[in-house]
C-alpha cells in the first residue's frame, strides 16, 4: 500500500490517479473490468481537475458514466452525462466530498 489508506475500509485512498501529462496503461479489458467493480461495487468514480475535453480524462469519464456514484470536481465543471458537479478548487472540495462519502 502506498500513500495514505481510506480509515473506513482500510483500502488504498488514490490507487487509480493519473497526473496530467502521464501515460495511461489500462488495456481495454482492465478498464471494462474496473467499471464493473466499481459499478457493481457501489464504488465511487471522482474526476477531478480536468474538463472533460482532453483525453484520456474524456474517455475515462464517459467509461464510468454508468456509475451510480460519479463526481465532476473542477472550477468550472461542465455537465456531462448524470454525473454531479462540484464546483471549486480540488484541493478544497475534494476533502469535503470525501467525508460526506465516508460519512454515507
Amino acid at each position: 500500500v502506498v500513500g495514505d489508506t481510506c480509515p473506513k475500509c482500510g483500502g488504498q485512498m488514490r490507487p487509480d490517479i493519473v497526473w496530467f501529462n502521464e501515460m495511461v496503461h489500462h488495456t481495454h479489458e482492465d478498464l471494462m473490468n474496473k467499471v464493473r467493480e466499481v459499478k457493481y461495487n457501489n464504488g465511487v468514480f471522482i474526476s477531478a481537475g480536468t474538463s472533460g475535453n482532453v483525453y484520456p480524462a474524456a474517455f475515462y469519464i464517459s467509461m464510468f458514466s454508468q456509475v451510480h456514484n460519479k463526481y465532476i470536481v473542477d472550477k468550472n465543471p461542465q455537465q456531462i452525462a448524470n454525473y454531479t458537479l462540484i464546483e471549486g478548487a480540488a484541493s478544497e472540495t475534494l476533502p469535503v466530498l470525501v467525508d460526506r462519502l465516508l460519512n454515507q
